[in-house]
């Protein structure tokens, strides 16, 4: 694993779990940081409360999307450097091409399947 501190920001309870239990998994387990609010997630890394090696992002978060979460993160010099996996249930083109200007390191269409997820992020992290 080449990812040890994981801070994933998703509004959604079932697929942190999921995400969190897929981890888990992983021989030399990494540290699994999570925040529903994308902007609780800006504070807490603006504050080093939380200092990822890499940042799952759902694309569809309340408040703030994807595309304005990374421009933000990434107006941020000691957050700028930081690589952002971009989670979603749909690959539309304009989204990944959106994200991927903004300097996103992959962007994964989530599979109905656990085990399909499983294998996706395991590959990525």
């Amino acid at each position: 694993m080449k990812y040890k501190t994981i801070f994933h920001v998703d509004d959604d309870e079932d697929d942190c779990q999921m995400v969190s239990d897929i981890i888990a998994t992983i021989p030399d387990c990494a540290s699994y940081f999570k925040s529903h609010n994308p902007t609780e997630a800006l504070q807490i890394l603006d504050k080093k409360e939380v200092t990822p090696d890499v940042i799952l992002l759902d694309y569809y978060i309340t408040t703030m999307n994807a595309p304005e979460f990374v421009a933000q993160l990434k107006s941020a010099e000691h957050l700028s450097d930081i690589p952002i996996i971009i989670l979603s249930t749909n690959d539309v083109d304009v989204m990944i091409q959106q994200v991927s200007t903004l300097g996103v390191e992959h962007f994964l269409k989530k599979p109905s399947d656990y085990n399909e997820l499983s294998a996706l992020i395991k590959t990525h992290l």
